[in-house]
C-alpha cells in the first residue's frame, strides 16, 4: 500500500463591488466568493481612508463575516465615515478545502467616496425706494445639520458682475435650526440695480456654495418736483427776463437745471430754443437763470428741466405751464423835431431816442407857407436811412420867407415801435425871412 493521491485545494473565485459616491452616510462593501468547494471560514472586509490610497496602517473600518457556501456577502455597514475616498480590500481566509483569496488595494470598483451635501442655496431679495432699506435672504435647499456661515455681500449698480469691491456686506453664523437666514438691512447711496451674492462657508458635511449674481434688488429713483415761476410775464424788447425754479423732493440732487426759452410764436416748444440758461444743482432748493434778453418781439414760453442723476430721475415742467409765458414787446422810441435857418437853407433835425438797435428810415415831409395843416403836398420830402439812435437831419432850399410847418416819421422796424411827429405838433413849424 505504497501508492498515494495528492487532491489540491480549490481556487474560489472573488468578486465584489463598493458602493461608489454618497452624501455623508453609511458606505458598505460586497462580495461574491464562486467556484469553491464547499467553502467555509471568513471574509474580511476593509476600508481604508479617507484618502489613503495606499491601504497602509490601521483600516478605519473593518467587518469579518463568516463564510457557508459560494454565495454573496455583505460587510454591513460602515455607519458614519468622514468625507473623502476610502479604498476597500476583502480577504477570504481559505479552509481545508479551499485556498485564502484577496482582492488587493485600488481593485476595480472598490472605491467609496463619501461627499458632501450640496447645499441648494437660493437667494430672494427686497426692494426699496431711495432713502429706504433692501435686505437679502438666504434658504437652504439641501444639506445635513448645516453650521458655518454665510456672507451676503450687495454690489453697486456699476458692478453688474459682482468683481469689484461690495457695497455692503454682513456674516451670519449657520446654525441647524434654521435653514432661512437674513442679511441685516442695508440703506443704498444712490438708485438703481443693487446686485446680491450669498457665499456659504460650508462644514464637515456641507459643500460650500456661492450663488451667482443674478439676485437683484431694485432701488426706485426720487422724482422731484419742479415750481417754475418768471420775473415778469410782459417786457420790452432789449429788457431781459429770469425764471426761477423751485427743486423739492429730490434725494440729495446733483446735476443740472436747464432753462430754455422758445419763440417767438413756438407755443408747442418743439423748435429750437431762442435762449437756454443753466444751473447747477447740490441740493433741493431755488435756482434762477442768467437773465435772458429776447433779440425779437413776440410771445416766448419757457420749459425748465432737470437732469437727474443716480438717485432722482430726470424732470421737466411742460412747455409754458405754471405761467411761463412772456410777452415781448417793440420798444416805443421817442422822435423829437427841431429846425434852422442857414442861410437859404431850411434844415430840419430829428432825433430818435431810446430805440433798441434801431434800423428803417427817418422821413421828413416840409409844407409851404399857408398850409398850416399840412394837407396839401408837400413842398420838400426826404428820407435817412437809420443805423442807430441819434440825430438825423435834411436840408431844403427854400424860395420865399413864410411860416414853415414840417412832419418827421420814423419808419420803425421789428425791434422798435414806428413814431411820428406831425406837422400840427407844437414845435414843428419855424418862420423863414
Amino acid at each position: 500500500c505504497s501508492a498515494t493521491s495528492t487532491v489540491g485545494k480549490a481556487s474560489p473565485l472573488l468578486t465584489s463591488v463598493a458602493a461608489s459616491t454618497i452624501v455623508p452616510g453609511p458606505i458598505s462593501d460586497s462580495a461574491t466568493l464562486a467556484s469553491g468547494f464547499n467553502p467555509t471560514g471568513t471574509l474580511t472586509f476593509k476600508a481604508f481612508g479617507p484618502e489613503n490610497a495606499t491601504c497602509t496602517g490601521t483600516a478605519a473600518f473593518t467587518k469579518a463575516v463568516t463564510v457557508s457556501g459560494n454565495k454573496s456577502y455583505g460587510s454591513t455597514d460602515f455607519p458614519e465615515p468622514k468625507i473623502g475616498s476610502y479604498r476597500w480590500t476583502i480577504e477570504y481566509s481559505g479552509d481545508a478545502n479551499n485556498v485564502a483569496v484577496s482582492s488587493p488595494c485600488n481593485a476595480a470598483n472598490e472605491t467609496s467616496t463619501v461627499a458632501k451635501v450640496p447645499p441648494a442655496l437660493s437667494v430672494t431679495t427686497t426692494n426699496a425706494a431711495i432713502g429706504g432699506a433692501i435686505a437679502s435672504f438666504a434658504i437652504f435647499g439641501g444639506g445635513l445639520q448645516h453650521s458655518g456661515q454665510v456672507v451676503f455681500r450687495a454690489y453697486s449698480p456699476t458692478d453688474p458682475t459682482c468683481a469689484g469691491t461690495p457695497a455692503f456686506a454682513s456674516t451670519v453664523p449657520v446654525t441647524s435650526s434654521n435653514n432661512t437666514y437674513a442679511s441685516g438691512q442695508f440703506t443704498p447711496p444712490r438708485a438703481g440695480s443693487f446686485r446680491w451674492t450669498v457665499s456659504y462657508s460650508g462644514d464637515e458635511k456641507n459643500a460650500a456654495e456661492t450663488t451667482p449674481c443674478t439676485a437683484v434688488a431694485s432701488v426706485a429713483p426720487a422724482t422731484p418736483a419742479l415750481a417754475p415761476q418768471i420775473s415778469a410775464g410782459q417786457i420790452t424788447l432789449g429788457d431781459g427776463v429770469r425764471d426761477t425754479v423751485a427743486l423739492s423732493a429730490g434725494f440729495n440732487p446733483t446735476g443740472t437745471l436747464t432753462f430754455n426759452l422758445y419763440g417767438p410764436g413756438d407755443t408747442s416748444c418743439s423748435g429750437s430754443p431762442a435762449l437756454t440758461s443753466t444751473a447747477t444743482v447740490s441740493a433741493n432748493g431755488s435756482f434762477a437763470s442768467a437773465s435772458l434778453v429776447p433779440k425779437k418781439a413776440g410771445d416766448y414760453r419757457f420749459i425748465v428741466s432737470y437732469s437727474g442723476d443716480d438717485s432722482n430721475s430726470a424732470v421737466a415742467a411742460a412747455c409754458g405751464a405754471g405761467g411761463q409765458y412772456v410777452q415781448v414787446q417793440k420798444r416805443t422810441p421817442t422822435l423829437k423835431g427841431r429846425a434852422a435857418v442857414k442861410g437859404k437853407k431850411l434844415v430840419v433835425r430829428a432825433t430818435l431816442a431810446g430805440a433798441d438797435s434801431p434800423r428803417g428810415k427817418i422821413s421828413f415831409r416840409v409844407y409851404a407857407p399857408g398850409d398850416s395843416r399840412c394837407s396839401k403836398k408837400p413842398a420838400f420830402s426826404s428820407q435817412a436811412k437809420v443805423t442807430r439812435s441819434g440825430d438825423y437831419s435834411a436840408s431844403y432850399l427854400f424860395k420865399r420867407g413864410g411860416l414853415y410847418h414840417f412832419a418827421i416819421a420814423y419808419s420803425g422796424d421789428e425791434r422798435n415801435l414806428s413814431v411820428k411827429k406831425g406837422c400840427a405838433t407844437r414845435g414843428q413849424s419855424i418862420r423863414v425871412p
